[in-house]
C-alpha cells in the first residue's frame, strides 16, 4: 500500500479486545441476495475523508 491508495478491509475485535482490520475479506462477503438480474436497486457509498492516525504498538 502507498499513501493515497484505497483498500477494502473488514474490521473485527480480536481475542485481546483490540480493534483490528484485515484485507482477508472473502470470509465476510456473501452471495445470498434477494435480487435477480434486471432488478433496480438504490445504494449509498460512504467515505470518511479524515486522515488516518498512526497507532503505536505498546
Amino acid at each position: 500500500m502507498r499513501e493515497g491508495q484505497e483498500c477494502l478491509v473488514a474490521l473485527y475485535v480480536d481475542k485481546s479486545s483490540r480493534l483490528c482490520a484485515t484485507m482477508k475479506v472473502y470470509h465476510y462477503l456473501s452471495t445470498r441476495t434477494p435480487y435477480v438480474a434486471g432488478d433496480s436497486v438504490k445504494g449509498r457509498g460512504l467515505r470518511d475523508q479524515r486522515p488516518l492516525r498512526r497507532i503505536r504498538s505498546r
